[in-house]
């Protein structure tokens, strides 16, 4: 009996003569679109603070506003800020990114921070977590996990949290009279992780819908801002 098989040509050896050449791409200068990201909010805070600090030159005035605060509309106005495309979202973003913690901003308005609320190592280490919880972990490469959590070594790998250890994470977390941060450990992997309680911007996958819990009209609890709706179950078993 013969078999009838079909090859496909390019299962086939093939001889030297007869070998394809391996195209290798040329180098290339792209990056990443994440550290795209970061360069540019380097560079805008960087912009920031010299303006903040007088070492900018311009012509341009500015509404006088107390406590050394400018109106961000007016500072994306500069030379400087309109070469960078930059907008008033972006100068938000910057100011809730930046690690350094250099800019305070209220409303529609930005200023350089004072000295004297950076000068506690607890407290900075407290807002730098803050902000790499709440905001900056995908513009430095990090996905929050499951939770809004991040792993602790991760973060700890970062520039902005250079000669930090993990005593010293462990002590801002117990020591927060605010209880912003939860440290555990992942039972899956073993590896320390922590997450902020207040951070507004992660989108956790745990969310709680009372809608889930009310799956019998005469079985359920009562929960806060819910009686009402309850009151109107029993009475009214139509809705």
């Amino acid at each position: 009996m013969t078999s009838m098989f079909r090859f496909c040509s390019t299962c086939l050896p093939t001889s030297s003569s007869s070998e394809k050449q391996v195209q290798i791409a040329p180098p290339t200068d792209e990056i990443p679109q994440t550290r795209k990201s970061l360069d540019r909010y380097e560079r805008i805070g960087n912009l920031l603070e010299q303006f903040l600090k007088g070492k900018l030159q311009h012509i341009h005035k500015f509404t006088d506003l107390p406590d050394g605060y400018f109106l961000i509309d007016e500072i994306i106005q500069l030379p400087e800020f309109k070469k960078e495309h930059c907008t008033y979202d972006e100068i938000i973003d910057v100011v809730h990114n930046d690690a350094l913690l250099r800019f305070s901003v209220r409303g529609s308005k930005v200023r350089l921070k004072p000295p004297e609320l950076n000068k506690d190592p607890d407290v900075i280490l407290s807002k730098k977590l803050a902000w790499i919880l709440r905001h900056g972990a995908e513009n430095v490469g990090m996905k929050y996990e499951p939770g809004g959590y991040l792993y602790v070594d991760k973060i700890l790998q970062l520039k902005p949290f250079q000669g930090v250890r993990l005593e010293d994470i462990s002590r801002v977390v117990n020591s927060n009279d605010k209880k912003r941060y939860e440290l555990s450990t992942n039972p899956e992997n073993g590896r320390l992780r922590i997450r902020a309680y207040q951070g507004h911007t992660v989108t956790r996958s745990n969310q709680f819908d009372i809608k889930d819990y009310i799956v019998n009209r005469c079985n359920f609890y009562c929960i806060f801002s819910t009686c009402h709706l309850i009151h109107q179950l029993n009475t009214n078993p139509s809705t």
